[in-house]
């Protein structure tokens, strides 16, 4: 009886490390989430003092705050869609 003889197994191969302009990238696709999340924290720690304000039910406090969230979602969309209209791939 023979015994098989073990061959080496192939070194995993290592993914490319992520450049500095992929790192930018990435932060300018972050940045805007976190201005969003700011945004919102300080509308939910208003909500107590607005809803006393306006003197608003919890429906339409759920109203503001998701109304809130849509209209800064939505310009950030059309920022975003201004800046390539009119960003350095225009020229």
């Amino acid at each position: 009886m023979e015994i098989p003889q073990r061959t080496q197994a192939a070194a995993p191969e290592v993914p490319p490390k992520a450049t500095a302009k992929e790192w930018a990238g990435l932060v300018l696709l972050a940045l805007p989430m976190m201005a969003l999340s700011t945004d919102l924290t300080a509308l939910f720690f208003a909500l107590p003092t607005l809803s006393a304000d306006l003197e608003s039910s919890a429906t339409q406090t759920l109203w503001i705050t998701h109304v809130y969230g849509f209209l800064i979602a939505g310009f950030l969309v059309t920022a975003g869609r201004v800046g390539d209209r009119i960003g350095p791939g225009s020229c």
